[in-house]
């Protein structure tokens, strides 16, 4: 698992989170940096909830199995030039510092599973 350093939890809870995202456009037309650390926040947020399913074998179980289910659905919609493209997203995918594309192919994968993290959050 990834150790997160003091430095992070501080810059975590001194974003304030935006309910209304017109509120948050607003900011960050005035300034960057608020959609910066926005963005941040939910790429670390989402980074700690793939380790929490990875470290817990029960909860990693589930979601393997529901991945799976759900890619055979989406493998028996589209026809099979298109099936190609989900065929990385059989597990949750951790981000790595040094590699930009595994920080957006953990948030693809993130986003298509979004269902099943709902259900178990």
């Amino acid at each position: 698992m990834l150790n997160n350093s003091d430095n992070n939890e501080d810059i975590l809870e001194t974003v304030t989170p935006y309910s209304d995202e017109n509120n948050l456009f607003e900011k960050s037309k005035a300034d960057v940096s608020v959609l910066l650390s926005h963005l941040y926040m939910l790429l670390k947020r989402t980074t700690k909830l793939v380790n929490l399913i990875h470290g817990s074998s029960v909860l990693d179980r589930y979601v393997k199995g529901q991945i799976k289910i759900k890619l055979q659905e989406i493998k028996n919609r589209l026809p099979p030039v298109q099936q190609q493209k989900y065929e990385r997203f059989k597990d949750l995918i951790i981000n790595i510092k040094i590699r930009w594309n595994t920080s957006y192919i953990m948030l693809t994968c993130f986003i298509l599973c979004t269902a099943i993290i709902v259900n178990i959050t």
